[in-house]
């Protein structure tokens, strides 16, 4: 957890000192979509290769729809309560 912490530390830091070179901003862009296409490939090549995780598929395929189903429910159900609440103008 401490290498995560200073890499993220790491970077704020890197990130204050370069904010004024707006150039660079096009570049990390891609670079940031290109890495997240590699972490989420490499997690998928990881979780292919574990024997443990392929056998029992079914069983976190159907835990992780429902997991996903009711998350997404909840975050529809959030926004709509803040549009309610906050955005919705209200007529008396």
């Amino acid at each position: 957890m401490i290498p995560v912490l200073l890499s993220l530390i790491g970077g704020i830091l890197v990130g204050i000192l370069l904010h004024k070179f707006t150039k660079l901003t096009p570049f990390l862009q891609k670079s940031i979509s290109l890495a997240t296409y590699m972490l989420l490939f490499t997690l998928g090549l990881n979780a292919g290769l574990n024997k443990a995780i392929m056998s029992q598929l079914q069983t976190l395929g159907l835990t992780a729809l429902l997991i996903s189903t009711f998350a997404i429910a909840g975050s529809v159900g959030a926004a709509w309560a803040v549009y309610r609440v906050f955005y919705k103008s209200k007529t008396l």
